[in-house]
């Protein structure tokens, strides 16, 4: 008996069916592990790391495909028989991995919101640190003064 995966429930959670059904049919073996892991438990489970990298390709990807597509839109309206569903397979794959590097850089901010929100605490310990040091400027400041008034009376 196959088991259920947990990836194909995290898949009709966030993305509609036609939308997966598509990206099985239009993307490369590449291109769909992207499209992938940028669902639920893979996504969830990534490191900050790997979802930058991720995220620079899947970008990358996403612009290969819009400039393909404005390439054979101008192409198209160049040729006297141009019609305007030429391009569906290019637009609906940069579509596609439009909303994978959604995705990724929703969850990247998550993550930055989640390291910010622990950085204040770091600054508050670091702020008495600073105030310390500008005492001590403040004191040496002060010394030369009295050597200079004590160089004065012994002169006398």
């Amino acid at each position: 008996m196959a088991k259920k995966t947990a990836q194909t429930a995290t898949h009709a959670d966030l993305v509609p069916a036609h939308v997966i059904e598509n990206a099985r049919k239009l993307l490369s073996s590449a291109e769909k592990r992207f499209f992938d892991s940028s669902f639920g438990a893979a996504l969830a489970k990534a490191t900050h790391e790997q979802v930058e990298a991720a995220t620079k390709q899947a970008r990358s990807l996403r612009n290969k495909w819009r400039d393909l597509h404005a390439e054979q839109s101008r192409d198209s309206k160049r040729k006297a028989q141009a019609t305007p569903t030429v391009n569906t397979r290019t637009r609906d794959k940069h579509d596609i991995l439009a909303g994978v590097v959604a995705r990724f850089e929703k969850r990247l901010g998550e993550l930055k919101s989640y390291v910010t929100g622990t950085a204040p605490a770091k600054a508050a310990i670091s702020k008495p640190k600073k105030a310390k040091a500008g005492k001590s400027v403040a004191k040496k400041a002060a010394m030369p003064r009295k050597k200079a008034v004590a160089k004065k009376r012994s002169r006398s």
